[in-house]
């Protein structure tokens, strides 16, 4: 099967996986926003930026060095080496993910006011360990090319939040947190709990030898570097919901809250499924010198998510009356003005994050951690600088700024790797 095909192939699955899950987030968020105050709608979104954020952050090292080797365990007949050593280096990251978040979240809770409660804190200790574990397994299946399973798996997951959040019984505005916390993390179980009984098991068998512990390590060094580059990610997307929160107010905070994430998922929906179905199929490729191959592909990619992400973004900005007034309630109106700017740094996000896959097939992964980690800093302080001036659309403004340089360290990168 030739490159294109196949990624057209897999471009399907996910991308049917990833409008049934856009089009379930989109139904989530009015559900939430038609419930909860701006203000509380603000806290359950920052826990919730946590727990996902820090799940991927734990996750996606591994991941992505699932996808980046799996072809070669595959080429060379060894796929059971590969089980091996994924058993071992996944209870490591999720052990050591679950010493990190702990303290993450006591910080984040202090810094964002959130409510003082034993019950949030094992609830979120509950959906981060959830959310990681459904993190490895849907990287495993797209290491795989099981695009069937994985259209299957993410759907239920986000179909079932939404199904627990619409029959839920609220009562307070604490309780609504903890409850729409507690229906994250059983929405993970209940889809991740049939293949980690099956699936799972038979796939990762506990082994260890030399070769074993050998591509562990291997998975470890590759990954770490990612780690730190998510960390960057959550750091800028928290950073910039709790500077809104403190130098504005809880419920600006809500309002960027509320229109930031559909967004991100409407104009990053195309890239978000390159990236998925790239990485997998060009890496064996690119292992066998077939470089100039993968980089003219890589440009058409990167074309058709750039003309996509901007055709939704004009199509949101010229009727964003509609499409607010059928999603977001009324009351956090006030936040079309941001949709512009944020359709921008969106689309920019994107461009990057496809770019980024030359430097994984590369293996220079602490390029990328480096990169991300100093546009996220840039990001913070244009936001803590333009709030005085511009409000809210001045932190979003910063986070325009932090894509595009991103972007621009990237493409010098590839420039100096490649010339």
């Amino acid at each position: 099967m030739n490159l294109m095909k196949a990624f057209g192939i897999d471009v399907l699955f996910y991308g049917s996986s990833k409008a049934l899950v856009a089009v379930t987030w989109i139904v989530i968020i009015s559900t939430l926003t038609k419930h909860l105050s701006p203000a509380n709608y603000a806290t359950f979104w920052q826990i919730f930026t946590l727990i996902v954020g820090a799940a991927t952050i734990v996750t996606t090292g591994l991941v992505t060095a699932f996808r980046r080797y799996y072809g070669q365990f595959e080429q060379n007949k060894t796929t059971d080496l590969y089980s091996f050593a994924a058993t071992g280096v996944t209870r490591t990251v999720i052990s050591l993910g679950l010493l990190c978040f702990v303290p993450a979240f006591l910080i984040s809770a202090y810094i964002g006011e959130w409510p003082r409660s034993g019950s949030l804190f094992a609830l979120a200790i509950f959906s981060f360990g959830s959310a990681a574990l459904f993190q490895i397994y849907s990287g495993h299946l797209m290491a795989k090319r099981k695009t069937t399973y994985f259209l299957a798996m993410t759907t239920a997951q986000a179909v079932l939040f939404l199904a627990f959040c619409s029959l839920g019984i609220f009562s307070g505005d604490a309780k609504d947190v903890l409850l729409a916390v507690l229906f994250l993390g059983l929405s993970y179980v209940a889809v991740v709990q049939p293949w980690s009984l099956t699936a799972i098991r038979r796939t990762f068998r506990p082994f260890r030898n030399t070769e074993t512990r050998k591509w562990e390590r291997e998975f470890l060094f590759f990954g770490l570097p990612l780690a730190f580059m998510n960390g960057a990610f959550l750091l800028g997307n928290m950073g910039i919901q709790l500077i809104i929160a403190n130098m504005a107010s809880p419920y600006d905070a809500g309002i960027y809250a509320a229109f930031s994430a559909p967004i991100e998922r409407l104009v990053g929906f195309m890239a978000s499924i390159a990236a998925m179905a790239f990485l997998p199929l060009v890496a064996v490729k690119w292992d066998q010198n077939q470089r100039s191959e993968v980089l003219r592909f890589l440009g058409l990619v990167v074309a058709a998510v750039a003309l996509i992400s901007t055709v939704i973004s004009i199509l949101l900005v010229i009727f964003n009356d509609q499409w607010v007034t059928l999603i977001i309630d009324k009351r956090y109106k006030s936040g079309i003005d941001l949709i512009p700017v944020l359709c921008a740094a969106t689309t920019v996000s994107t461009i990057a994050s496809i770019l980024a896959d030359v430097l994984i097939v590369e293996k220079k992964t602490v390029h990328l951690a480096v990169f991300f980690t100093i546009s996220s800093i840039v990001g913070l302080v244009f936001s803590a600088v333009l709030i005085p001036i511009a409000g809210v659309s001045g932190a979003v403004l910063g986070r325009l700024i932090s894509a595009v340089f991103a972007c621009m360290l990237i493409c010098f990168s590839i420039w100096r790797s490649l010339r």
